[in-house]
């Protein structure tokens, strides 16, 4: 399987026009806006496969979430919360932490890549509109609950 930019170059060649139309959107090529990309990165898969995809990264994001915001109470106990006037900083919140604390919060941080690929899966299964937070509702088309 080829990486997504590959997936891209071929596209561009099929149609020279492609980057130029993309870009005239203000976006550079990517499986959120040009759904031909998602279509050849995951040829073959059904859209139940989606929707079951759509659920693992879904719950993968909530467990990496649940680490991440369990790691910030834990560090804030022990370092203290921010001083008075001092704004947060993403994604490692307090500035004054100590460096390897940063590093871990800076590392636990990236639960949103596990959303990005559930949003492609939930699109790519024939859902549309905003992707439920929680992985107990994506189920697949036709499926009821219990």
């Amino acid at each position: 399987m080829g990486t997504l930019r590959s997936f891209a170059d071929q596209l561009a060649q099929q149609d020279p026009r492609y980057f130029e139309r993309v870009r005239t959107r203000g976006q550079t090529p990517n499986v959120f806006n040009d759904p031909r990309l998602v279509r050849r990165v995951f040829a073959g898969t059904t859209k139940e496969r989606h929707a079951d995809l759509a659920n693992i990264r879904m719950m993968q994001a909530s467990a990496a979430e649940s680490a991440y915001d369990k790691y910030l109470k834990y560090a804030i106990a022990h370092y203290g919360d921010l001083e008075p006037g001092v704004g947060a900083v993403s994604g490692i919140y307090n500035p004054a932490f100590p460096e390897s604390v940063k590093e871990k919060l800076r590392s636990l941080k990236d639960y949103h890549v596990y959303r990005d690929a559930a949003q492609i899966h939930w699109n790519a299964s024939g859902r549309r509109g905003a992707m439920p937070k929680h992985a107990e509702v994506l189920l697949p088309p036709g499926t009821r609950r219990g």
